[in-house]
């Protein structure tokens, strides 16, 4: 496992013209961040609505989070 808290406070500091929040099920969003604490990837995402979603299983994950992020 590792420290999710940390990594979304890291990205919201880099990417100062991206909100993070958690996501609500009666929400539209653009593009959603599913961050799982392991590899088993089980955080549940099913009922919540977007367009694009960035799915992270560990924290080498974040170069696909920063490529999401400059395609948008």
């Amino acid at each position: 496992m590792f420290d999710r808290k940390k990594l979304v406070e890291d990205l919201s500091n880099e990417y100062t013209d991206v909100s993070f929040e958690p996501a609500k099920e009666d929400v539209f969003y653009d593009a959603v961040l599913i961050v799982n604490g392991c590899g088993r990837a089980c955080a549940g995402h099913e009922n919540l609505k977007f367009g694009k979603k960035i799915f992270v299983t560990n924290p080498r994950d974040v170069g696909k989070i920063r490529k999401a992020i400059a395609i948008n």
